[in-house]
C-alpha cells in the first residue's frame, strides 16, 4: 500500500476527527535477531480501533510518517485533527481521553506494566 491508499482507508468511515499517528517501533520477527519496523495509527469508526502499518527497515521515521500526514491533509474531505505522537504510552493516554473503553484503558494499563517491569525498583 502506498501513503494514499492508507490515507484513503484512514479516512474511511470515521466518525471523530482525530487521527493520532504513533511512532515508527520494533518488535523481532523472527524471535531473535530481525527487526519488524512498524507504527500504529489510531481513529475511531464504529468503534476504536488500531491499524498498524509496516515500515521499511532502512526508512527515515520522520519520512514515512510525514508521507502519510501529507496524504491525509491532500486526501481529506472533512475537518480533521492529526495528532503526531512519539511515544506509545502518551498516544495509548490520548486515545483514553478521546475514547474512553475498556479496551484503551488495557492497552494503556499494559503499556504501563510493561514499562514499569524495566524498571529498576
Amino acid at each position: 500500500m502506498n501513503q494514499n491508499q492508507i490515507a484513503e482507508y484512514l479516512l474511511n468511515d470515521i466518525t471523530s476527527p482525530h487521527i493520532i499517528i504513533g511512532p515508527l517501533v520494533w518488535q523481532p520477527s523472527n524471535g531473535i535477531t530481525a527487526r519488524r519496523w512498524y507504527f500504529t495509527v489510531a481513529r475511531f469508526t464504529a468503534e476504536f480501533g488500531f491499524d498498524l502499518f509496516e515500515a521499511e527497515v532502512d526508512s527515515d521515521d520522520r519520512l514515512v510518517r510525514s508521507a502519510l500526514k501529507l496524504a491525509l491533509i491532500q486526501l481529506r474531505q472533512q475537518p480533521i485533527v492529526l495528532h503526531d505522537i512519539d511515544d506509545e504510552l502518551e498516544m495509548a493516554k490520548l486515545c483514553e481521553t478521546l475514547w474512553p473503553s475498556e479496551r484503551i484503558s488495557r492497552i494503556r494499563a499494559g503499556i504501563e506494566a510493561e514499562r514499569s517491569a524495566g524498571q529498576p525498583s
